[in-house]
């Protein structure tokens, strides 16, 4: 998003937190609709617990393909006991449900996409070494006080894994 000197891209939406932040850049771009692209709602992750999803990111750090995994919704009383750290309620956790877990530390976060609506973003990395799977923590898209339109956010069919 930016360098040591120069901000490259300034944030359209930003939320502060410790000890990260939540980042959103609206590129204003024309986009061409097709097969694989197309408009994607923005919804609540409200009433998806326990649902399985899919989770879209760019594969790795040193590969531009964008890939998809299932992921399980849970609910916030699971994610504080796994986790051990308060949930505040605009955030939910996900269960990467691939064996071994594929999420790693070259996925830069991306959207989750139940039933063709995006309910939230992939914001942190969470690591324990008490479990082979462990939740990762989700953004829930509604707790941005201004929504893009949500026709600006484009969904690229993933290429599984």
């Amino acid at each position: 998003v930016e360098n040591c000197e120069t901000p490259l891209l300034r944030p359209t939406y930003y939320i502060p937190n410790v000890p990260y932040s939540t980042v959103m850049i609206v590129l204003p771009a024309s986009v061409e609709r097709s097969r694989t692209v197309k408009p994607v709602p923005i919804g609540s992750s409200a009433g998806y617990t326990g649902r399985m999803c899919t989770f879209v990111a760019f594969d790795s750090e040193d590969d531009p393909a964008i890939a998809s995994i299932d992921v399980q919704i849970l609910g916030r009383s699971l994610c504080r006991s796994v986790l051990r750290v308060a949930i505040p309620e605009e955030q939910a956790c996900f269960d990467d449900s691939s064996e071994p877990s594929s999420i790693t530390e070259d996925d830069y976060g991306g959207p989750i996409l139940c039933d063709g609506t995006v309910i939230g973003i992939m914001i942190d990395y969470q690591m324990t070494a008490r479990t082979p799977r462990v939740p990762q923590l989700m953004s829930n898209f509604t707790m941005f006080d201004q929504l893009p339109d949500p026709g600006s956010l484009l969904y690229q069919a993933a290429v599984r894994r």
